[in-house]
């Protein structure tokens, strides 16, 4: 007799509005913005880069049920912001900043699609979510010298990058910039290292300055601010040092001057 699947899990599968999150026009993988013991949650622009829509997605990695209350400001929207249960298939109603709270069972979770009536840029950008050159899991990364992820408490997103550093080609670079006009922004790179050590910052393959980082007490993070200058539209930021070892990396932070 022939195995036949469950109404629930058909009905998942030809969701056409999951389906359409999955093929969205901007192909733009979904990012970390924080881990909350346990619970990830993550985000992703859809149909247009900063405009007022994203998707979240809560997964409870945990053994038990847990509810959290959704921070908007976490995806920069403002005002009372429409919510959709993207499983379901419904409209749940418009939220002020964390009035919305959702119940994630054991290992599940929830995807949601937020429209606001105004978006802020982005200002956080975790380390997880930036390209890394020499990244490979094949052979022994410290053998090879080459960087990886790892889990840190101390860091804002529970991970950051070590073993970067040490030759040209093993950088890390967020590829996904975004300034809406342009100008000055205040960069600010946090960090842990348990000796002096330098990075160098790039914007759009300028180097802009030579970083020195200082370690702080019990592996707690450290930051250095750069004064950088963005155009319009996508950026490059890349850090990098091709003569010795960098710090490990937690995450950067952009504020408009």
């Amino acid at each position: 007799m022939p195995n036949r699947i469950s109404i629930n899990s058909l009905r998942l599968l030809k969701n056409e509005e999951l389906i359409a999150l999955n093929q969205d026009v901007l192909g733009l993988q979904a990012y970390v913005v924080k881990q909350m013991d346990g619970v990830y949650i993550l985000t992703k622009d859809m149909e247009e880069v900063n405009v007022n829509t994203c998707a979240v997605a809560v997964y409870n990695s945990t053994d038990e049920e847990r509810t959290i209350h959704l921070d908007f400001a976490d995806f920069y929207l403002r005002g009372d912001v429409s919510v959709r249960d993207l499983f379901e298939r419904r409209d749940l109603g418009k939220y002020k900043d964390r009035d919305f709270s959702v119940t994630i069972p054991a290992h599940g979770t929830r995807i949601f699609r937020l429209d606001g009536p105004e978006r802020g840029e982005r200002t956080v950008y975790e380390v997880e979510c930036a390209w890394l050159q020499d990244y490979q899991e094949i052979k022994n990364h410290k053998a090879f010298g080459t960087a990886i992820y790892e889990d840190d408490g101390n860091c804002s997103g529970g991970a950051k990058v070590t073993g970067l550093g040490n030759r040209d080609s093993n950088y890390l670079e967020w590829r996904n910039v975004y300034s809406r006009e342009g100008g000055l922004y205040l960069m600010s790179v946090d960090y842990q290292c348990a000796e002096n050590r330098e990075l160098i910052c790039q914007v759009n393959g300028v180097v802009v300055k030579n970083v020195e980082a200082h370690p702080a007490h019990a592996n707690e993070v450290a930051s250095e601010q750069i004064e950088i200058r963005l155009k319009p539209g996508m950026n490059r930021i890349r850090l990098s040092n091709g003569n010795s070892w960098m710090p490990d990396i937690d995450r950067m932070v952009l504020l408009k001057k």
